[in-house]
């Protein structure tokens, strides 16, 4: 054993954590343990997890209190903590850093973290009692927000039947989405989408099934945006009354006994524990400014995409005369590595009206501006970016 390790055991009636590492004074695992008093541990309550190395002791802290300590070698100081090697027998490359799950290289076992982390701090220096008790409050109100293990919401997005059914959604639909899970008939659900100071939700209401909750999108006010989406309960009596509510939990599980039925595409179900983010689009028009000597006005010709959130468009003329237009797209809500695009335009003779060809989406990260010179004959075009160098194209007609 090389390096450190903290983790726990557990079977039905006993939870016990340990705190393993190996150092230059004793080089091998030296393991402190820790048998949780049930009331203490009891499955869906949140812990305060802290284990510290000072080096001579080690200690184990959990909510804040010091639960026990040992020393680890007879010397007055036990030295670095030491890593695995290249001679040590069964290894090679790396030490690996796992976060969930304890990863046994020579055997091959990676045992996972049944649950969630709310968060994982590391320190370069060993923190007092004070420090840990500090850290402790600063989460302590997770202590009055247990988790119901055996009901939640899934987030998929390889399945055949992807949960949400979508993640994606113009600010003013009032489309039903679908989400998956293991559901409480006489619980009702809401879908709840927030950004910042923003939040809204769908109106609370039954399960579809013990697997499904239907929701329509409530109206986003904040425009376009990347929101975080999560599933919320509450009994049925009790839905008026804010202190009843609580946010179901978002977890992964593969198994029959999660609630899923087995297809002979089940291996496709890949869920994540990671933040859902349900991306509100919004409308970018095009207008053809008519003027006249009764009036003048605005006439809307075409609508772009609504998964752009533009930063400014261009039109021009190339040397052979066809209209384009450049859209800089600054990001999609969650991401600024996105994609500008190139139009082409075209007059319908017909109905008069304006009609966007995509040509070629263009890599871009929070694009800012387009502009465009005509040398010789050839057409060039710049796009200037936020977060990025600015990036010369010249335009090829066929």
């Amino acid at each position: 054993f090389r390096g450190w390790s903290l983790g726990y055991s557990m079977d039905s009636k006993t939870k016990t954590f340990f705190f393993s590492l190996s150092v230059e004074r004793s080089n091998q695992a030296n393991t402190l343990s820790y048998q949780c008093d049930p009331n203490l541990c009891a499955v869906g309550q949140w812990l305060h997890l802290a284990a510290i190395y000072d080096g001579k002791t080690t200690f184990l802290f959990i909510n804040g209190e010091l639960r026990t300590s040992k020393s680890v070698c007879k010397d007055t100081s036990c030295g670095k903590i030491t890593y695995p090697i290249p001679s040590d027998d069964g290894w090679s490359g790396a030490t690996p850093f796992m976060i969930g799950a304890y990863n046994n290289v020579k055997t091959g076992n990676v045992q996972s973290h049944v649950g969630s982390m709310k968060v994982l701090r590391i320190c370069k220096v060993s923190l007092t009692q004070s420090d840990i008790k500090k850290l402790f409050y600063k989460f302590s109100s997770l202590r009055q927000s247990p988790i119901d293990v055996n009901f939640y919401w899934t987030s998929s997005i390889e399945s055949d039947i992807p949960s949400p059914s979508t993640r994606h959604s113009p600010s003013t639909s009032r489309e039903k989405i679908s989400v998956l899970g293991r559901l409480k008939l006489s619980s009702k659900y809401a879908c709840r989408f927030s950004y910042k100071d923003t939040s809204v939700r769908s109106s609370y209401a039954a399960p579809h099934s013990t697997n499904r909750y239907i929701c329509s999108i409530p109206f986003w006010p904040a425009g376009f945006k990347g929101a975080a989406m999560s599933l919320w309960a509450c009994d049925d009596d009790l839905c008026q009354q804010s202190e009843s509510v609580r946010p179901l939990w978002q977890r992964m599980c593969l198994r029959k006994s999660c609630g899923y039925v087995s297809t002979a595409n089940s291996s496709a179900y890949r869920t994540n524990g990671v933040k859902t983010v349900f991306t509100f689009t919004t409308p970018t028009n095009i207008y053809k400014f008519e003027n006249s000597s009764a009036n003048s006005r605005l006439l809307k010709v075409a609508t772009l995409e609504e998964s752009l959130a533009m930063s400014s468009a261009r039109h021009f003329v190339s040397s052979t005369g066809q209209d384009y237009l450049l859209v800089a797209n600054y990001g999609n809500g969650r991401f600024t590595s996105v994609h500008s695009r190139l139009y082409g335009l075209r007059l319908n003779a017909v109905s008069r009206s304006l009609e966007l060809n995509t040509l070629q989406n263009i890599s871009s990260r929070a694009a800012y501006e387009w502009s465009t010179c005509n040398f010789k004959n050839d057409t060039f075009m710049a796009l200037a970016s936020f977060m990025d160098d600015v990036r010369v194209y010249k335009l090829v007609e066929s």
